[in-house]
């Protein structure tokens, strides 16, 4: 008998049975069935319902649709262990579990370069609630990739849907799939929940008319719902057309951030 079942059952003898007496029932036969609390915030679902509304940040504009989706019951941690829950949620968003430990503001060492000090706690405080769009441009070894890893995993911390790729991995795993239901359900994974998008090392990928024409169309497509990204870049957005670069300049939709300096990367020296 599944748990649905019981709850059917109970519900055809309910005017027998007080509120409480099937409270009982259900959370006994629940904790039976699972060695876990029956929590009553999600019916022991372990997630919640959660509906948000898309607007984007541009005056005259009205909201571009309602979205409902499945997260997390906070009460009970899906009825896990509270790390573990973040273990595997970190994997879905394209994090490594290592990376919980390594990739935080506490081991970005900008002792290494005090100007990114004020650049680290900004970041940080934005990364729990994230609005609009940052692009973090610098050089090789300045911290970019480990700050957007940081950022993507205190947004995860906070319950928010978050997703981090490499835009060439990204994008290889879009044409692998394009043209097929695979690829729909990556896209609307990777690029149009709500929630923090990282794209990491924009215009290090390789610039094909077809890699150039999608990533021009998902940043875009964040852009104008104002969906939250964090993009990081060596400052190469040579092989991207006018449009884009206009968007990504725009101060209203996209702060920037300019990692100066030299490589902090640790040396065998």
């Amino acid at each position: 008998q599944s748990l649905a079942k019981v709850q059917r059952d109970i519900a055809d003898t309910r005017e027998q049975m007080s509120e409480s007496e099937i409270s009982r029932r259900v959370a006994s036969y629940h904790e039976k069935m699972t060695g876990r609390p029956y929590c009553p915030a999600c019916k022991g679902n372990g997630s919640l319902s959660r509906k948000v509304t898309i607007t984007p940040e541009v005056i005259g504009w009205k909201p571009y649709e309602t979205i409902e989706y499945a997260g997390v019951c906070p009460e009970c941690n899906g009825g896990k262990n509270a790390e573990e829950v973040i273990i595997q949620r970190a994997i879905a968003a394209g994090l490594k579990p290592s990376w919980l430990e390594r990739f935080t503001w506490e081991t970005w060492d900008v002792n290494k370069n005090k100007a990114l000090d004020g650049y680290s706690r900004q970041l940080r405080a934005w990364s729990e609630r994230p609005t609009g769009t940052m692009l973090v441009a610098g050089g090789v070894g300045t911290g970019k990739t480990h700050c957007g890893i940081a950022a993507a995993i205190t947004s995860l911390r906070a319950g928010l849907h978050v997703r981090w790729a490499e835009v060439q991995t990204l994008m290889d795993r879009l044409r692998a799939s394009y043209g097929s239901d695979s690829y729909d359900a990556t896209y609307a994974a990777w690029v149009e929940k709500p929630g923090l998008l990282v794209l990491d090392d924009l215009g290090a990928e390789r610039g094909t008319e077809w890699t150039v024409s999608e990533v021009e169309n998902l940043i875009s497509f964040r852009l104008i719902r104002g969906l939250p990204m964090l993009i990081t870049t060596n400052g190469g957005l040579e092989p991207y057309g006018d449009r884009l670069k206009s968007r990504v300049h725009d101060p209203s939709q996209v702060t920037i951030m300019k990692f100066d300096g030299a490589d902090m990367r640790p040396t065998n020296e």
